[in-house]
């Protein structure tokens, strides 16, 4: 039982050095953004700061086992997961739209993908007998082929790593909560345990002070009837 809890809090302190970093980095690449009317880059800068202060907070809550400051934390990560959905969706969408027209620019025209010359066709170093037009417009066609192919494999990529990180993120914010609950409720049956213990002995005390108060009644009893027997004996005519 001890070692679960070490390694559950050991998980959290994890999560929660991962987050950190994830925000902080995710701060850091925004100071390369150039400014906006909208100020999107400073709104997202500022939300990564933020995520950063609960990540600390989540690092403390588990250092110190404290459920309070780990709930706070593992909300964060929950939200955050739903909230955080249109702007993935919108990153999928604008990564696709920029990557969907990469292999017909005039620009990739001379680039590794589209050979411009019998050289890049064939490589350096070889000796070509011909190249016809056909030939060239073959390869090039072929080349365009494969960067088509590359570039799907990237979205492709891109969009797993966004669904897998949601994934995980919200996996993370429900085993931070968990322990939370854990911690919460050991600390409950804790205050349970010394409340019982404490009316216990409040419960032993009071009968202790009955039964002291029953021997005093008993033993003022006694004396009194000692005293009676006492005065009638000397009563009594000789």
């Amino acid at each position: 039982m001890g070692a679960t809890r070490d390694t559950a809090r050991t998980l959290s302190m994890v999560i929660s050095s991962l987050i950190l970093m994830y925000h902080a980095t995710t701060a850091y690449l925004c100071t390369f953004l150039s400014s906006d009317p909208l100020y999107v880059s400073f709104s997202v800068t500022a939300y990564a700061w933020y995520g950063c202060v609960l990540a600390m907070l989540g690092i403390y809550g588990s250092f110190k086992k404290s459920p309070t400051h780990l709930t706070i934390f593992s909300n964060h990560l929950l939200i955050d997961t739903v909230l955080s959905l249109v702007p993935k969706i919108g990153l999928v969408y604008l990564f696709h739209d920029v990557t969907a027209d990469l292999c017909f620019t005039s620009k990739l025209n001379t680039s590794f993908w589209f050979p411009s010359t019998i050289e890049d066709l064939h490589g350096p170093g070889r000796v070509i007998q011909s190249s016809s037009p056909e030939q060239t417009l073959g390869a090039s066609i072929k080349a365009r082929r494969h960067c088509e192919t590359d570039v799907l494999v990237a979205q492709i990529a891109f969009g797993a790593v966004l669904v897998f990180w949601t994934i995980a993120q919200w996996g993370m914010g429900l085993s931070v909560r968990r322990y939370a609950l854990k911690l919460e409720l050991n600390n409950y049956q804790t205050v349970q345990c010394v409340d019982e213990e404490k009316a216990f002995y409040k419960e032993q005390s009071l009968a202790d002070e009955y039964q002291d108060a029953v021997k005093s009644v008993q033993q003022w009893a006694r004396g009194e009837k000692d005293s009676t027997t006492f005065i009638e004996v000397a009563e009594k005519p000789s």
